[in-house]
């Protein structure tokens, strides 16, 4: 379980490490996309927009969930390279106190705010039902959810990415089946979804722990799990900085979701399926971050500061060179990519879809860093949008606002203005995105 990253060739202990994780996080991410896939074989558009709807948000908690965890590797981490175990063994005491207390505390919270978290995204009103089922489910089962995520950080401080690997591929492979059980043979449609994602994760979570009791490298005693302030403060004052920063990028994807759940099922349905996608493509960038953090913890630990350097060089050019060729690549093959989640053509030429272009009546180059400059903006024009007009499908609004480009009239009579807040934000937007005059 233990292992020495703190001597060989820095790129091969890079190379060890991360593919293992990299394997993990893509297995992991395949829990939503096989969702979708399933449910988009046996249900019609509705159920796969909740689905997706639900999926992502599920996938900002996991995430959250998972930086915080970061904490407990690098913690774990610098006490092995230092060869303090006793240390180690308070670390993965505290942090088992920690995360499942919170965890619990969490869900229950979460049960609670199922129906104002549906109508906070907005979703369609045909996919409101399946939604909350499937949010439902899937909260109740955030205890599984953060036990996973936990061991995996513990195993992966102790510089072992392999077991979590074998751990979550054993729950795919569950999940895909109960998948396939619940939503094929039992027709439970999204509600099946989120069954077959909790067990499965419970199943990987039996493994971790089997694994666990069976090695026995770092002792554990009663003592280790008693609360321990300066030991949860490491943990936390590591983890929540990593949470925050992936936390801010969920957040928003979720904001795009919100957006595209206004325009409709089919809008929605897109995006969901896109932001799956997206998800993949940040997988080399997110195995990078806990590469750096684990090999970075462990020299760290044992004064080894010139291969934390070293390791810290490879990963960004690693990092940026996957980037750019997946920024190209993905200009020629996003269509292939979405149209194994539905087979209604509808959704594959989208316009909130990839390829040629993200529209929401704010036409931006289908490019992954474009979206991301776009949300560091959103906060320049929050001061002068107007809350009080919702988002309406038709996507126009009447009237003008001076300077501002003006969408089409909105031929409804119910006086709502939602083109507005876009063609603001379109304005705002001008000098920093290289934007088209107009939806193709």
């Amino acid at each position: 379980m233990e292992k020495d990253l703190t001597s060989g060739s820095v790129l091969k202990n890079i190379f060890t490490f991360s593919l293992p994780y990299l394997l993990s996080y893509f297995l992991q991410t395949l829990y939503g996309m096989a969702d979708l896939f399933i449910i988009g074989r046996f249900e019609g558009v509705a159920s796969t927009t909740a689905v997706s709807i639900g999926s992502q948000v599920m996938h900002m908690i996991t995430v959250i969930l998972v930086g915080v965890a970061m904490g407990t590797t690098v913690c774990i981490g610098r006490s092995v390279g230092a060869g303090d175990k006793q240390q180690a063994a308070k670390v993965i005491g505290n942090t088992v106190t920690l995360f499942m207390v919170g965890s619990v505390v969490l869900a229950a919270a979460l049960v609670g705010l199922v129906d104002p978290i549906v109508r906070l995204i907005s979703t369609p009103e045909e996919a409101v039902t399946g939604t909350t089922a499937y949010l439902t489910i899937c909260f109740i089962g955030i205890p599984c959810i953060t036990a996973y995520n936990v061991l995996a950080s513990i195993f992966r401080g102790m510089g072992d990415s392999q077991s979590p690997m074998y751990f979550i591929a054993a729950a795919c492979v569950v999940n895909i089946g109960l998948d396939f059980f619940f939503m094929g043979a039992l027709r439970l449609g999204p509600a099946g979804a989120a069954l077959g994602t909790t067990l499965s994760q419970a199943v990987s979570v039996l493994l971790a722990l089997c694994v666990i009791l069976k090695r026995k490298s770092i002792r554990l005693s009663k003592s280790d799990f008693c609360p321990r302030k300066a030991t949860m403060k490491d943990i936390l004052s590591i983890g929540l900085p990593v949470a925050a920063q992936d936390g801010f990028i969920q957040v928003s994807f979720m904001l795009i979701t919100i957006m595209a759940n206004q325009r409709g099922l089919t809008d929605a349905a897109a995006v969901g399926i896109v932001e799956k996608i997206i998800s993949f493509l940040f997988l080399v960038p997110s195995s990078m971050l806990s590469t750096v953090s684990a090999l970075g913890a462990q020299n760290i630990g044992a004064g080894k500061y010139d291969r934390t350097d070293d390791i810290l060089r490879y990963a960004i050019a690693i990092g940026v060179g996957f980037g750019a060729v997946m920024a190209l690549l993905m200009q020629f093959i996003a269509p292939s990519m979405v149209r194994p989640f539905t087979s209604d053509e509808a959704v594959v030429k989208g316009r909130c879809g990839l390829h040629p272009q993200l529209h929401l009546r704010l036409p931006v180059r289908g490019h992954p860093v474009q979206l991301q400059r776009l949300f560091l903006r959103l906060g320049q024009v929050g001061a002068v949008v107007s809350a009080q007009h919702p988002l309406h499908p038709a996507g126009a609004c009447a009237g003008r606002m001076a300077g501002l480009p003006v969408l089409p009239p909105d031929p409804r009579a119910d006086g709502s203005c939602p083109g507005l807040r876009l063609a603001v934000l379109q304005h705002r937007l001008r000098p920093a995105l290289p934007l088209d005059e107009e939806a193709e």
